[in-house]
């Protein structure tokens, strides 16, 4: 398996709107009734505030980027005030907002791929459920999944990775924070996603996916459907022609072909193709002296296709 190079994870900057020292003194992580703590987690750690032991998860596990502490409020655990523990849970697994979950590729107003992987991407940093997508290789390294994309195309890979966390990393006893954020992450991605992508995830890995498989089939479903729905867009928009257009209104057809183009280039990063079939859709108006302009705009296209730039403010 091929090392990839390796980051130190972004120091997330979202806290909590509560009063830190009142959170801190929650996360007392000894056991009331024997006096022994909970094992350290696999990617965190534990220090002593005071009297108080407190847990933190995320980052890690490679001992030469393992944080020496928390880089958020939210990545605090706590084994014993239940309240506090549902707060964490609820704001770590809410998801996006509705205008940032994603859809599926073609749809008007989607957010984009990048956009929605940055977000997740931080997120998940920022309550330390990152720690299940690091996956750790048999040669000592890491890929992290939330930016290396590639290895999903190995679903087994994935899947034994799952499986790993879940039983023991390296052959340790499996870290019940590793579990829970296999649950968190799941929950949190799924609200990130539209209805129907739920739906066609649930089919796949049931009701309560770990957060690997819904990132992983959430990718290859959108990479797979934007291929698709690009062809189709750009076979509407080849047919597309000014003469279609009672009175060959200009504004009027031109905000059409815009519409089009736009949800095109929402799926697709190279705009060379798609400046000359936005070009060719004027060349055949029956005002000449439009007709000569548009094609001399077309004829130019063809030779310099960046010459012809298309509006991204959507």
């Amino acid at each position: 398996m091929v090392k990839t190079p390796l980051k130190t994870p972004t120091t997330a900057t979202r806290v909590l709107d509560r009063e830190e020292g009142n959170l801190l003194n929650a996360f007392n992580g000894v056991d009331k009734t024997t006096g022994i703590l909970p094992p350290q987690p696999r990617c965190g750690g534990r220090t002593q505030l005071g009297d108080k032991t407190v847990f933190w998860v995320g980052g890690s596990s490679l001992k030469e980027l393992k944080r020496p502490m928390a880089t958020s409020m939210n990545q605090l655990r706590t084994t014993v005030d239940i309240k506090v523990a549902k707060q964490t849970e609820k704001e770590a697994c809410e998801g996006m907002k509705e205008k940032m979950r994603l859809q599926k590729p073609g749809v008007k107003d989607n957010v984009k791929l990048t956009h929605w992987l940055d977000e997740v991407l931080a997120h998940c940093e920022d309550f330390g459920m990152d720690s299940v997508f690091r996956m750790v290789l048999d040669e000592g390294g890491e890929i992290n999944l939330l930016k290396d994309f590639k290895w999903f195309k190995n679903k087994d890979l994935i899947k034994d990775w799952v499986k790993e966390l879940t039983t023991g990393v390296g052959g340790n006893p499996p870290c019940r924070w590793d579990i829970e954020n296999l649950r968190w992450s799941g929950t949190c991605l799924m609200n990130s996603l539209s209805e129907d992508m739920q739906a066609s995830l649930r089919t796949l890995h049931g009701v309560r996916p770990a957060g690997p498989f819904v990132l992983m089939e959430a990718v290859l479903k959108h990479q797979q459907m934007s291929s698709a729905a690009v062809r189709e867009l750009e076979a509407d928009l080849e047919k597309m022609c000014i003469l279609s257009e009672p009175g060959e209104n200009v504004a009027v057809f031109g905000a059409k072909v815009q519409d089009k183009a736009k949800l095109i280039s929402h799926l697709k990063a190279d705009d060379g193709d798609l400046s000359v079939l936005v070009a060719g859709t004027f060349v055949k108006a029956t005002v000449e002296i439009f007709r000569n302009k548009a094609n001399a705009i077309f004829e130019k296209v063809l030779d310099e296709p960046s010459s012809l730039q298309l509006r991204r403010n959507h």
